[in-house]
């Protein structure tokens, strides 16, 4: 066993041999006399290293949230240089002056007509230009069905006259057999003005259109915008492009633009071709990495955006870019204008504008194929590296096998050279002491990785604290990162304990084992993430490359006999430099995206998951790497010294639990996400034909969110007094009834824990709006067959988003997609443009002569509700208000046509003030067929 000097700090050894023996068999094998005491050096050390990871962790951070400044020049001065003045210009048009424009409604009308007349009067600009001979807008409405996946959760999706505003740009004919293009959507989700999501790439778009207009340079391959009017009702648009347009043809690669954020860089969050990587590549700053793409492929991320559309139904090359910091106002109504940070349009426009010059000026598009053997990424925004899996695996082998044989070599050659030695043994000995420390580096590593998990559990279920790191997002590093060093230091203290000693221990034996361990460590990892072919595995190259590097570095400046696993003297403070400055960078960069992305994501991943402990999982990754780097350090330092770190980073782990268990999770700014639907249902059998539904997907502090509700409702205008709350249910409970009640939101429904009021007896003023109307146009029933074909009609001229929910054995139906077989529960959401207003499915089920009837619900939301929300909002700026200010408005007109504004306008009242609210109002009713 490993003893401990605890005056010196040095550690020592037993020996069976004398101290004269021991002294003589020391001294014959060192060139200089061991240290007496490394203490003092070993602080020296640490002050290094603490500065280094200081300057390299906001070095990463800094770099992460840096933007360019932004070009303040409107579109008259702003020549051939992308604007963001310009840009932000038609996002204030769409956000604020017309505000909602979910698919089917007025806004939705109103960002048609302005996109149409900015791109007519870039038309104009084109006029005269020697290289583009074709500015053509057209818009086309399409109607289709398509099968939609999202987080396992399948629903049949139709859709009715939806709009598609497009723009060819070409130098003629040559130009048109091979083109390039680009999408964005101008919908917003329902209760959102959708600034960003997706106005930021309708606003590049209108730039880009600009700038293609009036350029000097011969264009080679044609540009086609899509700006698409149905993405947010799951990708009907650009379902329909890809199916239906004739410009279709000649599309042979795409650029997608996207956001579900409103700050940071634009991120290439997903790519499928070689060529259009190495184009990226040309852009000023580079901001993306396959790391992304391997997040997509095991659905870390419970969203999707039109690349699935091009890439699944249309086979395409793409790139798909978006926004992704700040997520927080993702699909909310705090996704406004005024919240925009300086810099985001410009960096995520310039990176459109360079890579779409080159695309459409000089590149081959027509010879780019689908392949996803490749590696890319980028290095602090500066560096950008690309190439094909066979050089990845050719560079992890070599570093491999390189980064083993500077390691073993120095261990094993005496072995190898005279294997009847009397020292073979002794060397053999030597070689098993360092494959335990193999084993307790990967130990440390485990344990590092599952410790944040842990934490995370036990503020969920044991201190019932969820997701108190939720309003400012470097918190949950804040809290899970102590975690990570408790671990490392305690692990390390078992090593020193379980680990046998060899009889020729010296001072920096396991230190040097360590660092060794490390490596080999990190080249199992690499050999297995390139097995597998996980493209994030650059990650594990580049560490392993620093250890390697740092180890030759030590055994350049070491004094001579330096270098075995034995070796008497220290690793040199500039290798820990070295292993250390460039990795905890990287792990600062990919912690400040971790934060950024995935704590927001967690107030949506469901009211029951334990997102404390997926959070933790996330954050453990990134430690256990950070503390790898750190496991020789700790081999340097005595038991004694160890201990004392032991009690340290408990205590500082306990603050940080007590500070974090303190905190309340939301504010205005990073709110809780609350869904309320007033809900009219008319089937006849209901006994609650007026409810107040309300959802959540997070698991915290819902039950304050029910309390300040049912104190709204009951409170009565005009008294001073309040009634009792209505009855509440937990809908939960009773999941087929929430899947109709929340069927248009499907597959979402799946992250929601819904509750009900029963409002039915509160009265209300105002009228309701017509149901629609579910009409039987033909009927036929074949007994022999057991089957039974009927045509619906489903006419809506007051609601969209319209959903029809039914259990039984479909043997066939209209929509493209063929049903699954047997008796399960079909969903199929429908979704109509402006003015739409019947849609129309034919259904067979299988049928029995005691069963001839399918039963069916229909839940449609409230369309003219939203139209009053735009008129108001655009009064509201028309008076010089801001329009946009992430607020919603119920005002008496609208509260005195609709029974719906008059209890939503009850419950925007009651909100605590830190909660965001979707807003609907549904209608659900029963026909039998």
């Amino acid at each position: 066993m490993i003893r401990n000097n605890g005056n010196k700090g040095v550690p020592v050894t037993r020996s069976s041999a004398s101290p004269a023996q021991s002294r003589s068999r020391v001294d014959s094998n060192r060139p200089y006399p061991p240290p007496i005491s490394r203490s003092s050096s070993n602080g020296a050390l640490l002050i290094a290293l603490l500065a280094t990871i200081l300057i390299a962790i906001p070095v990463g951070w800094w770099n992460h949230a840096w933007l360019p400044a932004p070009v303040l020049l409107d579109e008259a001065s702003a020549g051939p240089r992308f604007s963001e003045a310009a840009a932000l210009n038609h996002t204030r048009v769409l956000a604020e002056e017309i505000g909602f424009r979910m698919t089917g409604t007025v806004g939705e009308m109103q960002a048609e007509k302005y996109i149409v007349r900015k791109l007519n009067e870039y038309k104009k600009l084109a006029e005269g230009n020697p290289h583009v001979k074709e500015f053509d807008v057209t818009t086309e409405t399409v109607s289709g069905s398509h099968r939609f996946l999202l987080m396992n959760k399948e629903v049949d999706k139709l859709y009715t006259n939806v709009t598609n505003i497009l723009v060819r740009i070409s130098c003629g004919p040559p130009c048109n057999e091979n083109a390039l293009l680009i999408n964005s959507h101008y919908d917003t989700q329902i209760g959102t003005p959708g600034a960003t999501d997706d106005a930021v790439g309708v606003s590049v778009m209108l730039e880009l259109a600009r700038l293609t207009a009036i350029s000097q340079t011969p264009l080679r391959n044609a540009l086609v915008l899509l700006f698409n009017g149905a993405e947010e009702t799951l990708q009907d648009a650009s379902h329909g492009f890809v199916t239906q347009s004739p410009l279709f043809r000649n599309i042979r690669a795409f650029l997608n633009v996207e956001a579900m954020g409103n700050d940071g860089k634009g991120i290439l969050f997903q790519a499928n071709a070689r060529g259009l990587v190495d184009a990226y590549a040309k852009v000023p700053w580079k901001h993306g990495s396959v790391l992304s793409n391997d997040i997509f492929r095991i659905g870390l991320i419970g969203s999707d955006t039109d690349y699935k559309q091009f890439v699944d139904h249309g086979d395409l090359v793409g790139l798909d870019f978006a926004l992704y910091q700040n997520s927080y106002i993702y699909h909310t109504i705090l996704d406004t204008f005024s919240a925009i940070r300086p810099g985001v349009y410009q960096y995520l426009g310039d990176t459109i504008a360079t890579i779409t010059h080159h695309l459409i000026t000089s590149a081959p598009i027509e010879t780019f194929t689908m392949s996803r053997d490749f590696v890319y990424y980028d290095l602090f925004g500066y560096f950008f590296f690309v190439y094909d899996w066979n050089t990845a695996t050719a560079l992890h082998a070599f570093l491999i096998i390189f980064s083993i044989l500077v390691v073993l070599r120095p261990a094993f050659v005496k072995v190898y050279l005279d294997p009847k030695s009397a020292k073979t043994q002794r060397n053999l000995s030597s070689v098993l002491a360092f494959l335990w420390t193999v084993a307790a580096v990967a130990f440390t590593f485990v344990v590092v990785f599952v410790s944040p998990a842990i934490l995370g559990a036990v503020m969920h279920f044991v201190l019932k604290k969820p997701m108190t790191w939720f309003k400012v997002s470097w918190n949950a590093m804040f809290l899970f990162t102590p975690a990570t060093v408790f671990a490392l230091i305690t692990t390390h203290i078992l090593t020193r304990v379980v680990i046998p000693a060899h009889p020729q221990e010296t001072a920096v034996s396991l230190e040097r084992r360590s660092w060794a361990g490390m490596m080999l460590f990190d080249g199992v990892l690499l050999a297995l993430s390139t097995f597998f072919r996980i493209g994030s595995s650059y990650l594990v190259f580049l560490f392993l490359a620093c250890s390697t590097l740092g180890l030759l570095l030590d055994r350049a400046l070491s004094p001579p006999g330096n270098g075995s696993l034995g070796s008497h003297f220290p690793i040199r403070p500039e290798s820990y430099i070295l292993n250390t400055a460039v990795p905890f960078a990287m792990l600062a960069f990919q912690a400040r995206s971790f934060s950024t992305l995935f704590v927001p994501l967690a107030g949506r991943l469901g009211a029951a998951t334990p997102v404390d402990v997926v959070v933790g999982v996330v954050a453990g990754l990134i430690g256990a790497f950070g503390a790898l780097r750190l496991v020789p350090l700790c081999a340097r330092f005595s038991t004694r010294g160890l201990r004392r770190a032991f009690w340290i980073s408990a205590w500082i782990l306990l603050g940080a639990v007590a500070i974090m268990s303190a905190s309340f999770p939301f504010d205005q700014s990073h709110p809780k996400r609350v869904y309320v639907q007033y809900t009219r249902d008319t089937r006849p059998w209901t006994n609650t034909p007026r409810t107040l539904d309300i959802s959540h997907s997070d698991p915290a502090s819902m039950p304050l969110v029910l309390s300040s509700v049912g104190k709204g409702l009951a409170f009565s205008e005009g008294s001073n007094s309040a009634a009792t709350p209505p009855p509440l249910q937990h809908r939960q409970q009773h999941p087929q009834e929430r899947s109709v009640t929340w069927s248009p939101l499907h597959p979402f429904t799946q992250f929601l824990d819904s509750y009900a009021f029963d409002i039915s007896h509160l009265p209300v003023a105002a009228s309701e709006l017509p149901p629609p109307v579910v009409e039987v146009l033909e009927s036929s029933i074949d007994l022999e067959k057991g089957e039974k074909t009927v045509a619906l009609q489903i006419f809506h001229p007051h609601h969209h988003w319209s959903t029809l929910v039914f259990n039984t054995s479909l043997m066939s139906w209209s929509l493209a997609t063929p049903p699954y077989p047997g008796l399960r529960t079909h969903i199929i959401r429908e979704a109509g443009g402006h003015l739409s207003n019947l849609w129309s499915v034919n259904l067979t089920f299988a049928v029995t002569p005691d069963r001839l009837n399918l039963t069916l619900s229909l839940a449609a939301v409230e369309r003219d509700t939203y139209q009053m929300k735009y008129l108001d909002v655009q009064s509201d700026a028309e008076k010089g208000g801001n329009g946009g200010d992430g607020k919603w408005r119920w005002p008496a007109a609208a509260s005195s046509a609709f029974a719906s504004g008059e209890i939503l306008r009850r419950v925007q009242s009651a909100v605590p003030e830190w909660v965001s609210e979707l807003y609907m109002a549904t209608v659900v009713q029963e026909a039998v067929v």
